[in-house]
């Protein structure tokens, strides 16, 4: 089961991308073999250090909001199987 809801936004990086722009440091994110898997501490961890040089670097709160509206959700479910599981149900009500 994911640890932080920021684990979703490392399953879209495109949308990172684009939302911090060319100081994004994409290689400050290793690829974990099981997203879900990865620690709070340590998925919060590369989000900082890859948004270091960004003139609006993550933080959670407004950052992660106006992030989690941009990933794109089948992404999300592709390196995500419980939120595949949670948006499947959603879709159900």
């Amino acid at each position: 089961m994911v640890q932080v809801m920021e684990t979703w936004l490392l399953a879209d990086r495109d949308t990172l991308r684009s939302y911090f722009g060319a100081p994004f440091r994409q290689n400050a994110l290793r690829q974990w073999p099981n997203l879900e898997d990865v620690s709070r501490r340590d998925v919060l961890d590369a989000l900082r250090r890859a948004t270091a040089g960004c003139p609006r670097p993550y933080a959670k709160g407004a950052v992660s909001f106006e992030l989690l509206e941009r990933v794109d959700p089948a992404r999300v479910q592709a390196e995500c199987p419980h939120a595949k599981a949670l948006l499947d149900f959603l879709r159900t009500l």
